[in-house]
């Protein structure tokens, strides 16, 4: 409960959850998030915007970065294969959708064990100021 007080009352802005979401997604440090390879587009975009507008969130403390993973993790990762085409329809199957969040959070990249993203969020969001900008900044690539 004192961890979790202590990230509620800690002050973050919209760079530093950027700077949060490049790390946990290992974007590209010079590509803008919307430019960014595959799906990582989307993710980042996603989480970004859950900072402020995620339910709950007001976009001002690291409380409402770890929001944004865990809603991005529990309700908008993870769908593709719950598509089901019947004809030349396709739709959402409901009860693949619930399957997908369930795994993906309990199993996937949002576990709370091991090196998910929602563990490896917490881990970094109760460092301290400096440690937090140390490990969020952009690893150069050798050439």
């Amino acid at each position: 409960m004192t961890e979790a007080n202590k990230v509620a009352q800690t002050a973050f802005d919209a760079a530093d959850m950027e700077d949060l979401t490049r790390h946990l997604l290992g974007l590209e440090p010079d590509l803008p998030l919307g430019q960014q390879y595959g799906v990582k587009a989307e993710a980042a975009l996603t989480m970004t915007g859950l900072f402020s507008g995620g339910v709950g969130n007001r976009g001002e403390t690291r409380w409402d970065g770890f929001n944004a993973i865990t809603e991005y993790l529990d309700y908008y990762r993870g769908y593709g294969n719950s598509i089901v085409t019947v004809g030349e329809t396709s739709e959402f199957d409901t009860s693949k959708v619930t399957e997908s969040r369930i795994a993906n959070s309990w199993f996937g990249a949002g576990a709370s064990q091991g090196e998910g993203l929602r563990q490896r969020a917490w881990g970094l969001l109760q460092l301290p100021k400096k440690q937090l900008a140390k490990a969020l900044e952009p690893k150069v690539k050798a050439s």
